[in-house]
């Protein structure tokens, strides 16, 4: 899947393909079935912070933004249910030759919908099941300085309601916050000292309970803190970016830096008391050195004073408040 990435219920009553000039990146649909039965599927990928409202993992998708677009061969997990009849099915759609196979009709959800028998659709990619309850547990990974463990951590999610038969659209969002980090070169620091640091994001939690339209399940505990190791871009120079589940963080949050063999902590000011799913928090910092003041042995009547011994500079890291580009569905 190609995707640049975005990110709580989405809800879009779709009448036929009247809205398909509005979804970017992807626009896909099921190849011809049989014309009383047939179920069509469009999907799009919004970014990170997504203005619009309704807004792969093989899915290719953008470091920096979250859009992207489906490859063949990927596969969402799709969740239908009424509010009268409860589950009806949960099934996987394959995207094959430009469109997508899904193996439902009309009839096996029981009819077409209608204004007195609404049908929602939730999507997920990568595929999750449901238990009974319609949750799911997704957990990111600790460690995602490689693309395969930042790609597996990216959960996307999207939903439509239907009154009247037509075409599911499908907008994708992103389920997860991120985190943007931006090493900057400041007073005595070297460009290859920079480029060789890394950062770690100590205490949070990689778990988290969602329910069958992608909140968070209330109440459900927050276990297992971990240190999450951020991904460094490939076209972005000393930039690192992380995916974790909306949690709560105070206001603040802790880095390790680790620079010219040195592990250095920070705290930055945070500009919400959450990490919430779907929104790009971006964080500056700004490495310096500034060398220590020694003084060295007192002078006496028969010798100068001592030199100083050398002593290692101190790491002096500066940031400002983390700035948010965010969406609100509420």
């Amino acid at each position: 899947m190609k995707i640049k990435r975005t990110y709580p219920r989405i809800l879009a009553i779709l009448l036929m393909a009247s809205t398909l000039a509005a979804c970017s990146q992807d626009d896909s649909l099921m190849p011809d079935g049989p014309a009383d039965g047939a179920i069509r599927i469009h999907t799009s990928v919004g970014p990170f912070a997504d203005p619009h409202p309704d807004a792969g993992t093989r899915a290719t998708i953008d470091d920096a933004d979250g859009t992207g677009a489906f490859d063949d061969g990927d596969e969402i997990s799709i969740y239908v249910r009424t509010d009268g009849e409860g589950v009806l099915s949960q099934s996987t759609a394959t995207r094959h030759a430009g469109g997508w196979n899904y193996p439902l009709t009309w009839s096996e959800l029981g009819g077409e919908p209608t204004r007195d028998r609404w049908i929602d659709f939730y999507a997920f990619f990568p595929p999750q099941t449901m238990d009974a309850d319609g949750q799911f547990t997704f957990s990111v990974a600790a460690d995602q300085s490689t693309d395969e463990a930042y790609r597996a951590s990216d959960l996307l999610r999207a939903s439509a309601v239907l009154s009247a038969r037509g075409d599911v659209n499908l907008r994708f969002s992103h389920c997860m916050a991120q985190i943007k980090i931006v090493l900057q070169k400041g007073a005595g620091t070297t460009d290859e000292e920079l480029n060789a640091a890394t950062v770690g994001i100590p205490n949070l939690y990689p778990q988290t309970r969602l329910g069958y339209n992608g909140r968070r399940v209330e109440g459900s505990p927050f276990e297992n803190p971990a240190t999450i190791t951020p991904k460094k871009s490939a076209t972005e120079p000393n930039t690192f970016y992380a995916l974790v589940p909306y949690q709560y963080v105070n206001e603040k949050l802790k880095l390790t830096l680790h620079i010219g063999g040195r592990s250095i902590d920070h705290e930055v000011q945070w500009p919400e008391p959450y990490l919430y799913e779907g929104w790009q928090f971006t964080i500056n910092l700004t490495i310096s050195y500034a060398a220590p003041r020694s003084a060295g042995a007192p002078a006496t009547r028969s010798a100068p004073p001592a030199a100083a011994p050398a002593a290692a500079p101190e790491v002096v890291i500066t940031s400002r408040a983390a700035t948010v580009n965010r969406t609100i569905n509420h």
